[in-house]
């Protein structure tokens, strides 16, 4: 035993005391105090040989899917193959809301609060509010996440918030009625839908000055996506311009030029939109026939329509483009569609009332 042979107990076995040794000389007791320092020296020898213990840190909540519910003032947070959904209380009117790319805090925009909410992803949890201009309606963090923007529709400007010291660093004037906003994957600019002022507004990153708005006038955008390359940017349009007259649609921007390079008729007013991670494809919400629409990005043309729930707002890809979330406004429920086969089944999860963005942790 590696106790009995620790310096510590040595001196108890070096000599034993024979008949003859006086009592005097005789240790005192030498099994009783064996007995009192073995359990003592164990511990000892335990605690030194034992490894120091380190608490497992949280794992970050990839594949959760956020979904701001406009009525309830909640957002439901689902996480992969759950059948229910977690809610956290926010501001009034949740509309835009975006997850920070480390996927730790999730950014919502609270329309009738003036503020903007922050999730931690780990605790589910409000930890900050933040309040920002009138009517906040869209959310975009940049590609480094360190500055979150917020279209405020009835301030006419877009807040910025440092997402370290969720201080508004920044509120920049950008045109009539701000609602969606893409900023780019290279992380140069951010592109505003003005749905009073019908065209675009542009901010280059980070200096946060604005450029000139395309030249061309369209109908009243309201959802925004940038390619993966940075190089187009789609809008979705009560009426786009096409030969045969103004019709309810998408349209793609060329960012170099500012040019219009092709208008895609929908079937229905479009609300939000959002590209593959390849560029190739483009799933487009069209709230009025309770459809998805997917869109060649190479001809601009439609090639499916997939129905979903009633009234879709909100769409968002994983991390693969396997499948397109749909949030649907009029039943509370969230549509996955298969990219892969344009075939959709709804999660067996309820959202809160009036379900309209929606964000994926990737």
């Amino acid at each position: 035993m590696p106790a009995l042979t620790s310096p510590l107990l040595r001196p108890l076995h070096r000599r034993r005391p024979g008949p003859d040794t006086p009592a005097a000389a005789r240790p005192a007791a030498p099994r009783r105090m064996r007995r009192l320092l073995m359990p003592a020296l164990a511990l000892t020898l335990l605690g030194a040989a034992a490894p120091a213990s380190h608490a497992t840190a949280p794992q970050p909540p990839s594949g959760r899917i956020y979904v701001s519910n406009y009525t309830d003032n909640t957002v439901s947070v689902i996480s992969p193959g759950s059948t229910t959904a977690t809610a956290v209380s926010v501001g009034l009117g949740p509309q835009g809301i975006a997850v920070t790319p480390d996927t730790k805090r999730v950014f919502v925009a609270n329309y009738h609060s003036d503020t903007v909410s922050v999730i931690d992803t780990y605790s589910s949890t409000v930890t900050a509010t933040v309040r920002v201009g009138h009517h906040p309606w869209g959310v975009a963090v940049t590609p480094d996440g360190t500055r979150a923007y917020i279209t405020n529709s009835g301030a006419h400007n877009v807040s910025v918030i440092d997402t370290a010291s969720l201080a508004v660093t920044a509120t920049i004037p950008i045109g009539p009625g701000p609602l969606g906003i893409a900023i780019s994957p290279d992380g140069k600019r951010a592109y505003v839908a003005l749905g009073s002022h019908v065209t675009m507004g542009i901010i280059n990153l980070p200096s946060n000055t604005t450029a000139p708005s395309p030249s061309y006038v369209w109908g009243p955008p309201t959802g925004i996506a940038v390619s993966p390359d940075s190089k187009r940017a789609y809008v979705t349009t009560w009426a786009t311009h096409i030969p045969a007259g103004p019709a309810a649609g998408v349209q793609t921007m060329d960012t170099a030029t500012g040019l219009r390079t092709a208008s895609t008729v929908t079937d229905g007013v479009p609300v939000e939109i959002a590209v593959s991670p390849s560029g190739h494809r483009l799933y487009v919400t069209t709230q009025t026939t309770n459809k998805l629409t997917v869109i060649d990005t190479a001809t601009s043309t439609v090639i499916a329509t997939v129905p979903v729930g009633k009234a879709p707002v909100g769409v968002a890809l994983n991390s693969d483009g396997s499948l397109a979330y749909v949030t649907n406004s009029g039943d509370s429920t969230v549509t996955a569609v298969s990219t892969a086969t344009n075939t959709a089944a709804p999660l067996p999860v309820k959202t809160g009332a009036t379900p309209t963005r929606i964000t994926i942790a990737k």
